[in-house]
């Protein structure tokens, strides 16, 4: 079978490889997932600055991405344990009670995951103070108002550039 035969084979039998449109529903830790998970930390009502996230170019070749992209999602879901336990031996004179440091290590452990995406969620670059209040992208905190004052969580899309899967938390003021 010739190598366009192949990878016609393979895209086929699973429409969802390099679609990040289509969910695969058998993924336990898919997007849609992964953003129902988002809204879950962000009911405990903390706040928390993170970097925005940029997908990275990567030259492979076309007939070993689904089979990288699959190893990639299988030991990142089985090293989030240790990337949390990392993450508190680096930061071990973080302050707080056992529930902060669950709040902490739910929010290492959800980033991890939307990074072992491919291509990953991002975390949408959060509004400036003062600048309009999109609508469509926050819903508002305890304040309305058509500026900016806070961003209580950022917005997740589903990947650079595209379609959003989780509202982020702004307050607003006039």
């Amino acid at each position: 079978m010739t190598m366009s035969g192949r990878l016609r084979e393979l895209t086929s039998a699973h429409p969802a490889f390099n679609n990040p449109n289509i969910d695969e529903l058998s993924d336990a830790f898919r997007p849609t997932k992964l953003s129902e998970r988002e809204f879950t930390v962000q009911l405990t009502n903390s706040t928390l600055a993170l970097p925005n996230s940029k997908p990275q170019n990567r030259d492979i070749p076309m007939g070993y991405k689904k089979q990288l992209q699959e190893i990639k999602k299988n030991f990142g879901v089985f090293l989030r344990n240790d990337v949390k336990e990392s993450y508190r031996k680096k930061h071990n004179s973080i302050e707080g009670g056992d529930n902060t440091k669950k709040y902490i290590d739910a929010c290492v452990e959800l980033c991890w995951l939307m990074v072992i995406q491919d291509p990953p969620v991002v975390i949408e670059t959060p509004a400036s103070k003062d600048s309009a209040l999109d609508t469509n992208t926050y819903r508002a905190y305890t304040t309305t108002g058509p500026k900016v004052d806070f961003v209580v969580w950022p917005a997740l899309r589903l990947h650079h550039g595209g379609p959003l899967l989780t509202k982020g938390v702004a307050q607003g003021k006039k």
